[in-house]
């Protein structure tokens, strides 16, 4: 009997670039995460805190005689200027992870492509800051004194910005990732396993350059073995690679070279199924 393994879709594995993944580290390489767990919880408690200290501040502003609707649409501005400077993390979680197994020759043009992705960030990121100075200006402009409530409302929108900037655009794009996972995997399991699928009995068999003896070990439905015919040891992974079971891979090995070599293949493999 062949058992069927959830595959999610490329459009899925895409999205799950703009999610929120913790990073590992592996003896001389740090893993910036790729398909890892995705929490919300932080980030949605961030925007929550957001929205409450944009509303406190924007109360204090429209009772010192600020113009609200102004302030208002500018709520609503850093929301949308949050979710566009969110957009380059795609690139730059993928380069990022492209990096760990790229020849030397290759790096810098990855390099290059995700400080390009960070500087078009940043400036999203800015952007939501001189929104946050603008509200202040407006407040200051008709309040004109410097005491605590005018360093209540300066905290709260500068505040809120930094919110903005940690937590809203990983928010709404986790939403996403998840709505499209939770719809692909009910899909999966209405069919019985037939749609979004792929057999454990068909791996991806991934060759692993290295001299080094590795320890074979199983991870899931993916093993690490040793290929006897050709003298060398190959991954087999059946369906996705998760990032736990790529961690589960690397437990069984001491050394770095041992676990570098297993890093480079694994998230290539992470990378190609992209």
């Amino acid at each position: 009997m062949l058992i069927a393994i959830f595959q999610p879709s490329q459009k899925t594995k895409r999205a799950w670039l703009y999610a929120r993944v913790p990073s590992f580290n592996s003896f001389s390489l740090k893993r910036p995460g790729l398909f890892g767990r995705v929490h919300i919880g932080l980030d949605l408690a961030g925007f929550i805190v957001t929205l409450v200290l944009e509303l406190l501040a924007t109360y204090y502003a429209h009772y010192e005689g600020v113009a609200i609707t102004a302030i208002l649409v500018m709520i609503f501005a850093d929301i949308v200027i949050a979710i566009f400077a969110h957009l380059p993390m795609a690139t730059i979680r993928y380069e990022a992870n492209r990096q760990l197994y790229l020849l030397l020759k290759e790096i810098p043009r990855s390099r290059r492509r995700w400080s390009q992705a960070r500087f078009r960030q940043r400036i999203g990121y800015f952007a939501i800051l001189v929104s946050a100075a603008l509200k202040i200006y407006w407040f200051m402009s008709i309040y004109q004194e410097f005491d605590t409530t005018s360093l209540f409302v300066m905290g709260c929108y500068l505040l809120a910005a930094v919110l903005h900037i940690s937590c809203t655009g990983y928010l709404v794009f986790g939403l996403r990732f998840l709505f499209l996972w939770q719809r692909e995997y009910s899909q999966h399991e209405l069919s019985g396993g037939e749609l979004f699928a792929v057999s454990e009995e068909q791996p991806l068999v991934v060759p692993i350059l290295t001299s080094a003896s590795l320890n074979e070990s199983p991870a899931g439905p993916h093993r690490l073995v040793h290929n006897s015919n050709k003298a060398t040891f190959q991954l087999e992974i059946a369906g996705l690679l998760y990032d736990e079971e790529l961690n589960d891979l690397l437990a069984r090995q001491y050394q770095p070279e041992q676990q570098d070599a297993i890093v480079r293949a694994g998230v290539k493999a992470q990378i190609d199924s992209i």
